[in-house]
């Protein structure tokens, strides 16, 4: 679970699509959850919208 910079609540399993890396250790971007391990943006609902190349 994540609150958004404008407060609103979230929540996604902890782990990443990718190599299941946990969700915890990301950072919030506005309303979207950034996982750090390899930078794959993730909006509330869990779609992927960007990829970093």
């Amino acid at each position: 679970m994540w609150r958004s910079e404008p407060g609103q609540l979230h929540g996604l399993q902890d782990r990443c699509d990718h190599r299941l890396a946990p969700l915890s250790l990301g950072r919030c971007e506005g309303e979207r959850l950034r996982c750090m391990y390899h930078g794959l943006l993730f909006e509330p609902d869990g779609r992927v919208v960007e990829i970093p190349v």
